[in-house]
C-alpha cells in the first residue's frame, strides 16, 4: 500500500484526493499540503483524516510518503518537481510541467542525470477512452499516413480574463501534447492568432486559433475557445491518406426526435474527463508498484513547453515561428 501525498488542495487536488481515498487500489491518501486551512478542511471532511502540511518541501522530504502528486498552481510546478527528483521520489505533476521552456529543460536534465524515470506529467487525454480508440484506429496502418490533425477545445465562462500566454501554457498545451502523441511526430512550425476580450486589452485571449506543421510535412489546426458560454467540449480529428478518424463526447449520444437534434454537453472538464483522471492515477500507482514507468513523462512535458515557447513568440511577433528540434535522451526512447 503506497502512501501518497498531494500538494495543492484546489479543484484538481480535491479530485485526485477523492480518487485516492475512494477508488484507487494499491495506494492511499496519506497526506495533503496547502496554505489555505479551509481547503485542507474541505478535503479531510470528504476523504477522512490524514496528515496535513503547510510547507511543500517538508512533505516531499517526509520518509513516510512513497510518492507525491503535484496539483498546486502552475508557477510552483518546476521547483517542486526538481525537489522530488532530488529526493528520489516518484511524482505525478499536473500539466504544465513548468511555465517556461528553460525550467522544463532543467527538469529533463535533472531526471536524465539520475538514469531513472521518476516523473509522470498529467496529460490525462492519453487515458481517455475516446482518444485511445482513435489512436488504436490509426496504429493499425490501414488508414495510411497521417496528413492533418485538428482539435477543438471549448470551455464555459471563466472567472477571470486570461492572458494569451496563459491560455497557451495552461490550455493549448494539452492539444500540443495530443497532437504529438496522435500524429507520432514533432511539431516544427507554429502560428498563433487570438481574439481578446476587449480591444483595449490585447494581451487577453477569448479565442485562439493555432496553425501547425509537423516534421513530416503534415498540417494541424487547434481552436481554443476560453468562454463559449455553454459547457466543455473536446473534439479531435485526424485525416489520413485513406480516410479520417474523429472523436467527440464518448458518453452522450446525439438524439434526433420530433424534428430536432440534441446532445447533452458536459458543464466542465471535471465531468468530461473524470474517468480519464481515475485511469491516469491508477496507471501511475501501478507503474510505481511494478517499477515500470509509463505514460507521458519529462520528455513530453519538455517538448510541449518548447512548442509553447514558440507559440508565445508567434503571439509577440504576429508571424509563424519555427519550433526548435532537440535530441531525445536515451532514457525516454522506449516511451
Amino acid at each position: 500500500m503506497l502512501n501518497i501525498g498531494i500538494i495543492g488542495c484546489g479543484l484538481m487536488g480535491e479530485l485526485h484526493a477523492i480518487h485516492l481515498s475512494e477508488k484507487v487500489q494499491g495506494a492511499r491518501l496519506a497526506a495533503i499540503m496547502d496554505t489555505n486551512p479551509e481547503r485542507i478542511q474541505s478535503i479531510t471532511s470528504r476523504c477522512g483524516p490524514c496528515r496535513t502540511f503547510t510547507e511543500a518541501g517538508t512533505m516531499i522530504d517526509d520518509a513516510e510518503l512513497d510518492a507525491i502528486l503535484i496539483a498546486s498552481p502552475d508557477h510552483t510546478h518546476a521547483d517542486l518537481v526538481l525537489h522530488c527528483i532530488s529526493a528520489g521520489k516518484p511524482v505525478l505533476c499536473e500539466k504544465p510541467l513548468a511555465t517556461s521552456e528553460a525550467d522544463a529543460k532543467a527538469i529533463l536534465d535533472a531526471e536524465t542525470a539520475t538514469g531513472r524515470r521518476l516523473l509522470q506529467v498529467g496529460f490525462m487525454r492519453e487515458y481517455d477512452e475516446s482518444h485511445l480508440l482513435l489512436r488504436e484506429a490509426l496504429s493499425t496502418g490501414q488508414l495510411g499516413c497521417r496528413l492533418m490533425f485538428r482539435s477543438r477545445a471549448v470551455n464555459p465562462a471563466k472567472d477571470t480574463e486570461r492572458p494569451a500566454d496563459e491560455v497557451v501554457t495552461n490550455s493549448a498545451i494539452h492539444d500540443f501534447h495530443t497532437a504529438r502523441w496522435l500524429m507520432g511526430d514533432e511539431i516544427d512550425q507554429i502560428y498563433v492568432q487570438h481574439f481578446p476580450y476587449h480591444i483595449d486589452r490585447p494581451e487577453t485571449c477569448r479565442l485562439m486559433n493555432i496553425s501547425l506543421r509537423f516534421s513530416s510535412g503534415a498540417l494541424g489546426s487547434i481552436l481554443i475557445n476560453s468562454e463559449c458560454g455553454y459547457g466543455h467540449e473536446v473534439d479531435v480529428e485526424v485525416t489520413t491518406e485513406c480516410g479520417q478518424v474523429n472523436i467527440g463526447d464518448p458518453l452522450h449520444p446525439v438524439i434526433r426526435h420530433g424534428k430536432h437534434q440534441s446532445r447533452i454537453i458536459h458543464p466542465t472538464w471535471r465531468e468530461r474527463f473524470q474517468a480519464a483522471y481515475l485511469t491516469e492515477i491508477s496507471a501511475w500507482i501501478n507503474s510505481i508498484s511494478t517499477d515500470t514507468p509509463d505514460g507521458p513523462g519529462a520528455w513530453d512535458g519538455y517538448r510541449s513547453l518548447v512548442v509553447s515557447a514558440a507559440a508565445i513568440q508567434s503571439i509577440r511577433t504576429g508571424k509563424p515561428q519555427a519550433v526548435p528540434q532537440t535530441v531525445k535522451p536515451t532514457l525516454y526512447k522506449s516511451g
